[in-house]
């Protein structure tokens, strides 16, 4: 919950205040270096600070979705998938655990106790919800959208005249 309350408020930030270029550079290699940081050592940042790990990992998302908004990235060639990935989350994100007690509940069910092929299992999952995400994206939240759109230009239209 406090990612999300940190992501809200990050928004609202980089909407308020507007810095220069070279701080929020500077905020994006301080980002980068403290997610680099958690994700390799954080057993002992843990040992260290405990649970404020998960403060450090909020912290340095903020900083680089406050950065990205003000430091222009190219795009990468061939990370196209990754983007659309991006652009599916909110539906990936809403539905990805249908596809994922399923297919942990198999895989108990087949394999039983032997955990070792566990790693096989993550590629089709991830295909497997990036496609339920499609199916959402195509055929529920877009449509949806068009009909929201569609009753609020009639509303404004109603409103103006």
């Amino acid at each position: 919950m406090s990612a999300i309350a940190f992501g809200v408020l990050t928004a609202m930030l980089a909407q308020a205040w507007r810095p220069s270029k070279d701080f929020a550079r500077s905020l994006c290699v301080l980002g980068l270096v403290v997610l680099i940081g958690v994700f390799f050592f954080g057993d002992a940042l843990w040992r260290v600070i405990n649970n404020h790990v998960m403060l450090l990992l909020c912290f340095s998302a903020c900083f680089l979705l406050f950065a990205a908004d003000l430091v222009k990235i190219e795009p990468v060639k061939g990370l196209g998938w990754l983007a659309s990935m991006g652009r599916l989350s909110y539906e990936i994100y809403l539905s990805h655990m249908f596809i994922v007690l399923s297919v942990c509940s198999a895989y108990r069910a087949y394999m039983v106790k032997d955990m070792s092929w566990t790693f096989a299992v993550y590629p089709p999952t991830i295909i497997a919800c990036v496609l339920l995400g499609l199916a959402l994206d195509r055929w529920v939240s877009v449509p949806s959208m068009v009909w929201l759109r569609s009753r609020n230009a009639d509303r404004i239209i109603h409103a103006t005249a």
